[in-house]
């Protein structure tokens, strides 16, 4: 008897604190909390990414340092839970500001140096390795990484494949591409690139017997085909703006314009290639809501986070309940979700998301949004100490009671 009261005992420690929230069908493990943690409280506004092994990377401040992208997989307690990805002693200081695409356990970000060079860089521990170089006015963004660890970015007008080797121009101002003439590649939206080696991207093209000049883009061989145009009515949308975009292995290419109603105007909508996936006429959803980042799983599943009067959201179709990841309001983890963060890199080919969520209760989190076999709305997590004491305590106690019986 007394054994089967200690493994109980056990159990209560080993097993993660569970909370049901009201979200959609999705558990989400705490990769990392503040507070308490190893970590001063994270940036709002630079969301994690998330690799196809379920791995987050994330950044954060250690230890009264700079901030650094660091990598974990499971809850963490202490910092040698997490694996660090960049700054590591020794390295040329780099101002890093945010977390960029995150493939096979190497993360493609943008960074200066204190001088104000800027460069892209890629790393897997250790030092980063410089990839493109440039100065304070190249305007680099943060790039997409593939398996083969080639990345996608604009520089001067100009389409750019890169890696450790060099560099290669895919598309530039004057090509001809899809019956038109390039006149402009901006660096926002930045472009995307899939394991197979196509990307997509956005583009400035002269098509001489059409009124729409602003193109959605995925190359094939031998060039480029349209996903959308715009501009003018007749075109797809209306008026681009900086859209976020995605593409996946399979090639299609998720994106999120305004199109013309001749009756609402401008609407915020979705699209994973010619489909609509969503807009802004659809009922709870709150008032005014705007996509602000979209990402696109293998399957052909977009996850998008809507920013509304009712706060924001990460939704992955049209209907508010069903298609619900988590959004502002939500219980979670014993606490209230007062903010959320995403983007393009936050998901990976089996629908899983990486997530920034703030907590009415000062918490700040990052979590990964697992697919759930059942209900959903599960919060795993390290035990906090006192659950720990407090669990620790009723060993002990039943321990006490096995022996006096």
């Amino acid at each position: 008897m007394r054994y089967r009261l200690l493994l109980v005992a056990l159990a209560m420690l080993a097993t993660p604190w569970e909370n049901r929230s009201q979200a959609g069908p999705y558990d989400f493990v705490v990769i990392a909390s503040t507070p308490p943690g190893p970590f001063q409280p994270f940036f709002f506004g630079t969301p994690p990414s998330i690799d196809a092994t379920g791995a987050v990377a994330f950044l954060a401040i250690a230890q009264g340092a700079s901030p650094e992208i660091f990598v974990a997989s499971q809850p963490g307690a202490s910092l040698p839970d997490y694996q660090q990805i960049t700054g590591l002693p020794g390295q040329v200081s780099l101002s890093v500001d945010a977390v960029g695409s995150f493939v096979g356990g190497v993360v493609a970000l943008a960074a200066a140096t204190l001088q104000g060079q800027q460069g892209v860089y890629r790393g897997s521990g250790g030092a980063l390795s410089p990839i493109f170089a440039g100065d304070a006015s190249s305007g680099l963004e943060d790039p997409a990484v593939n398996a083969s660890g080639n990345l996608a970015l604009v520089v001067d007008l100009e389409l750019v494949v890169a890696n450790s080797q060099g560099s290669s121009v895919v598309l530039q101002k004057d090509d001809s591409v899809a019956g038109g003439t390039i006149f402009d590649i901006p660096s926002l939206p930045v472009p995307d690139i899939n394991d197979a080696g196509q990307l997509a991207f956005f583009a400035d093209i002269d098509f001489p017997s059409s009124p729409c000049d602003e193109a959605f883009m995925r190359t094939e061989p031998g060039g480029a085909v349209v996903i959308a145009l715009g501009t003018d009515t007749p075109c797809s949308f209306s008026s681009s703006g900086v859209v976020p975009l995605a593409l996946n292995e399979a090639g299609s290419v998720a994106y999120a314009p305004r199109i013309f109603d001749p009756i609402d105007g401008q609407i915020e909508t979705a699209f994973v290639d010619a489909t609509k996936v969503w807009d802004e006429r659809i009922p709870g959803f709150g008032n005014s809501a705007s996509v602000s980042d979209i990402a696109l799983s293998d399957s052909g599943t977009p996850a998008f986070r809507l920013d509304s009067t009712s706060g924001s959201g990460i939704y992955t179709g049209a209907d508010p309940v069903a298609d619900k990841v988590l959004a502002a309001g939500d219980a979670l983890c014993g606490s209230t979700v007062t903010e959320i963060d995403f983007h393009r890199y936050g998901i990976d080919g089996s629908g899983r998301l990486a997530l920034f969520v703030a907590l009415a209760d000062a918490r700040r989190l990052i979590v990964r949004a697992d697919p759930s076999s059942g209900a959903g709305g599960a919060c795993i997590a390290v035990p906090e100490p006192s659950g720990c004491l407090a669990a620790t305590a009723a060993l002990f106690a039943l321990a006490r009671v096995a022996r006096r019986r």
